[in-house]
């Protein structure tokens, strides 16, 4: 199993959030994205594009996930 593959017990979810890349005069040259992955349910959200889809999705996640995600967090075997 890789690092990137291995999911601790203690971590429930991760919000991936890139801000992407702007110019001084406001042109994007990489835009913003966003994606969420539950490790509680299974469940992901996205990936959206662009500056206010990432904000808007952003405070979506963090207000409406945890009152649609049915399954509590596994505990730990130790």
């Amino acid at each position: 199993m890789t690092a990137r593959n291995a999911r601790p017990r203690a971590l429930a979810a991760v919000l991936h959030v890139d801000f992407g890349q702007c110019t001084r005069d406001g042109r994007w040259l990489s835009q913003p994205s966003a994606r969420y992955e539950c490790y509680r349910c299974g469940g992901t959200e996205g990936p959206v594009t662009g500056p206010h889809p990432v904000a808007s999705f952003v405070e979506h996640v963090k207000r409406v996930h945890a009152t649609r995600c049915a399954t509590p967090p596994a505990a730990d075997a130790a």
